[in-house]
């Protein structure tokens, strides 16, 4: 649970409602929403039950995604941590490539709100085969709003799989989360 334990005794104020010496924070409010039940097994596997914890993939969906990590590993081990998001992503690019895989970058992705469209809306890091969205990070730590944010990407964009990988991870499978958009099977 995200929640603050800091009191204003021990020289940190934070922010948010003081209650009894405790900092409220955003992960206070809706903890019962689903999005947020979803953020916190995608940012900690264990916390998923036994069933969740492996999810079978079709064999193509799971060939994709298969590649993507490689790749993210040849790119991770060639140039290390520390660099621009940008350049992970156009070196995946050429690695994905080399491995035959059709990559598009920079997807837009339109929304509609109240009958109008919002043609770029957002954008998709990559979109490999027209099937797994990869979202490219270079943060010191995945934190909930990225994980939101690739959930956000399947749900708008219709997309089966998203792939979040950080680069700035040492090693890099720790900075590697493999979402599937519920109701695949459907």
């Amino acid at each position: 649970m995200l929640v603050s334990t800091r009191s204003q005794e021990h020289g940190d104020p934070g922010t948010g409602d003081h209650r009894n010496g405790r900092v409220a924070e955003w992960g206070d409010i809706g903890r019962k929403d689903k999005a947020f039940k979803a953020i916190d097994r995608a940012m900690d596997p264990s916390a998923r039950p036994a069933t969740m914890r492996r999810s079978v993939l079709p064999p193509a969906l799971d060939a994709i995604t298969g590649d993507v990590v490689d790749s993210a590993i040849q790119v991770h081990s060639k140039l290390g941590p520390g660099l621009l998001e940008r350049t992970y992503q156009v070196c995946l690019v050429r690695e994905l490539e080399k491995r035959g895989r059709r990559v598009r970058s920079e997807v837009p992705v339109g929304i509609v709100y109240d009958g109008i469209p919002v043609d770029i809306a957002y954008r998709l890091d990559l979109l490999v085969d027209d099937q797994v969205v990869v979202e490219v990070k270079a943060v010191e730590a995945v934190a909930k709003p990225h994980i939101a944010q690739l959930l956000t990407y399947l749900k708008l964009s219709h997309h089966p799989v998203g792939i979040l990988l950080n680069f700035n991870a040492v090693p890099l499978r720790n900075g590697i989360h493999r979402l599937i958009r519920s109701g695949l099977d459907r």
